[in-house]
């Protein structure tokens, strides 16, 4: 059964390429390839959506101590037909409470072009109560597709912890035109080529021999947000000029 609901503490950090390749080597000891993808490896697409006066953006953007985001994400193949899942990405400080229901990309579309309608109407997905909440948000923000991000993930989970993981994305792309996932158009960068968002996932506290690697190898917190990285570069919205 594909997992729903998660609850865990998450560490942003921005490598470089070759400080990413020599830690990987220092956490297979610890652990070991995700089951999805080819070694743990798989394409990420997501397509973000914010309110007209980007309220989304800003809430991350001030760093609120509560924010939320909505997503309609596909892995590997973007396909209508195909395994779509359309999630709430909650951050209360440093925990973030995702939800999520699957559903097919088309299905995906067909829920957004219902926005408009006064009364939320049933759509084939797996969770009922997360469509629920999805309509809710919407109807809340007056949410509308803003950016479609994409990315190269290595995912890797803990040998004796299933709640460890950790994440490196690399190839960081996005776009504002077109915003259908299963369409192929040029991205631009929103992270230097060189470097890779590394997270890490727990349930409640680090390892003492994960923040050993993390200090041995200077790897620093990083404040980096998808989102808003992604907008800055693909369709920059005006931001208010101090006087």
């Amino acid at each position: 059964m594909v997992k729903e609901f998660f609850y865990r503490r998450e560490l942003k950090y921005l490598l470089p390429n070759d400080t990413y390749l020599a830690l990987l080597d220092a956490l297979m000891p610890y652990m070991k390839a995700d089951t999805f993808g080819v070694d743990g490896k798989y394409a990420i697409s997501s397509l973000y959506f914010d309110s007209p006066d980007h309220a989304i953006y800003w809430e991350t953007a001030n760093k609120l101590p509560i924010r939320q985001k909505l997503r309609l994400r596909t892995y590997e193949q973007s396909e209508r037909g195909g395994i779509a899942f359309f999630e709430i990405k909650q951050k209360v400080n440093r925990w973030v409470h995702k939800r999520r229901t699957m559903l097919t990309l088309e299905e995906g579309y067909r829920f957004v072009d219902l926005w408009s309608q006064p009364k939320q109407v049933h759509i084939a997905s797996s969770n009922e109560q997360v469509a629920r909440e999805i309509w809710y948000f919407q109807q809340t923000y007056r949410l509308e597709p803003r950016v479609i991000v994409r990315y190269e993930r290595h995912a890797l989970e803990g040998m004796n912890d299933p709640e460890l993981r950790i994440t490196f994305d690399r190839k960081l792309t996005c776009r504002s035109s077109s915003l259908l996932l299963e369409v192929d158009e040029a991205e631009q960068h929103f992270v230097d080529p060189d470097l890779v968002i590394m997270e890490v996932k727990a349930g409640y506290s680090i390892p003492a021999w994960l923040s050993r690697l993390l200090a041995e190898y200077g790897c620093q917190r990083s404040g980096v947000s998808k989102y808003l990285s992604s907008v800055d570069v693909a369709c920059p919205i005006d931001k208010p000029t101090s006087t």
